[in-house]
């Protein structure tokens, strides 16, 4: 008796969804007369009723089926049981498509708009302190040749349902690069999102120091070795474990990296302050040809940051164990 209870209500709610999903309503459903109202204005919360009445549907018939048909003939009610099992297991298969059918919209052209250049990496971060995450794209080069740099890009999120708007300008002023990626970390201690932009094609990697709000200041001169390279990706981690961010970054060697020699891992040690000196001969000098990716994980368990390193053109890829 409970379990045909339950089973009353279900179907009550599944017809109050049908009501408020497409303002229709099934000839079995005339007894019940509560309506589940959703205001038009969340039309999220409609994509979502919509999943969830269509699941019902799925959940419901089987239920139906098993518990409420007759079941006065042996050879019928094996029948339909077998055919409700099988409509539950298309239902268990079939829910997740169901649910999430609808959950992503394309927003672009809405709030950041087209963007030409050839982006290589993306980055989000909270660049002005609003509590928002915001986006960055490391853009410019060809793909085994220098090609034309272009301006890396920076939209700063409004809330919400508010276009992003572009700090470009005031982020990375007017100069192009040949960038592979961008990381926002706080990179001299004091609490402020910095910007690492690594580039490629023999050219100079480039350092922001951010002032909380938004501004940024160049310091890449004074703070960074002065060390042209091709940089195909770096991450931020305290290597030397002594409390502050270091850089490591793949070099993929100069000119074309299909016939290049490669590079190596380079590593960039911080002095606390966001100053920056070359560390490199510390690591390996292996050959990395065309690294496009890299990561900081500790490997061994042995509590310091080893280095992992794709490469695109060698044998293999690497990893490196920090001592």
């Amino acid at each position: 008796m409970a379990i045909r209870k339950a089973t009353g209500q279900l179907f009550e709610f599944n017809c109050q969804i049908r009501v408020a999903v497409v303002s229709s309503q099934h000839p079995s459903c005339r007894r019940f007369s509560r309506p589940l109202l959703v205001p038009s204005k969340f039309n999220y919360l409609r994509r979502g009723v919509t999943g969830l009445k269509l699941a019902l549907d799925l959940y419901w018939f089987p239920l139906f089926l098993l518990l409420e048909f007759p079941m006065n003939r042996p050879t019928l009610r094996s029948s339909l049981r077998r055919l409700a099992l099988l409509a539950y297991a298309f239902g268990v298969v079939a829910l997740p498509a169901v649910a999430h059918a609808q959950l992503w919209e394309d927003v672009t052209d809405s709030t950041i708009g087209p963007t030409a250049e050839w982006t290589n990496k993306v980055e989000i971060a909270d660049i002005n302190g609003d509590g928002r995450p915001d986006i960055l794209f490391a853009n410019g080069g060809n793909y085994n040749e220098a090609g034309t740099p272009e301006k890396n890009r920076v939209f700063l999120n409004q809330g919400p349902g508010q276009a992003f708007v572009e700090a470009t300008s005031s982020v990375f002023g007017p100069t192009g690069d040949l960038a592979r990626v961008v990381k926002a970390r706080d990179l001299n201690g004091d609490g402020e999102t910095d910007i690492i932009v690594g580039t490629t094609y023999e050219t100079q990697s480039r350092l922001y120091f951010g002032n909380g709000n938004g501004g940024f200041t160049e310091v890449t001169s004074s703070n960074l070795p002065n060390d042209p390279a091709s940089i195909g990706d770096l991450e931020v981690g305290d290597i030397d474990g002594d409390g502050d961010m270091d850089i490591v970054l793949a070099d993929w060697g100069p000119g074309d990296p299909f016939v290049s020699t490669g590079g190596r891992i380079l590593l960039w040690l911080n002095d606390g302050n966001g100053v920056f000196r070359d560390g490199s001969s510390q690591i390996p000098g292996s050959s990395v040809r065309w690294s496009w990716d890299m990561e900081l994980i500790d490997t061994d368990n042995d509590y310091d940051l080893d280095i992992v390193a794709s490469c695109k053109v060698c044998t293999g890829s690497f990893l490196f164990l920090n001592d």
